[in-house]
């Protein structure tokens, strides 16, 4: 078994720049995937990524991903699941 996580280590570390790139951004991909628009907003500070919920909570996009705001709306909650 730790063959294959090695082959696996190995396999992600050689991936070209360009093949990472198109992963895309993994706060970004959860909430469309959940069905929830993503938005990018700049203002005086910089660039700000955004979850638009469906109450019509704009929630920091990392901040929703790692399970830190409105875990209502999370993909464990749409499964009927708790969230700690």
């Amino acid at each position: 078994m730790k063959n294959v996580y090695k082959a696996l280590l190995l396999s992600s570390v050689s991936l070209s720049p360009l093949t990472l790139l198109a992963v895309g951004n993994p706060a970004a991909v959860y909430s469309e995937m959940m069905g929830y628009e993503y938005v990018t907003e700049e203002d005086s500070a910089g660039s700000r990524s955004l979850c638009i919920l469906p109450d019509g909570d704009k929630v920091n996009a990392w901040d929703f991903f790692y399970g830190k705001v409105k875990p209502e709306y999370s993909y464990c909650a749409k499964l009927g699941l708790d969230v700690e």
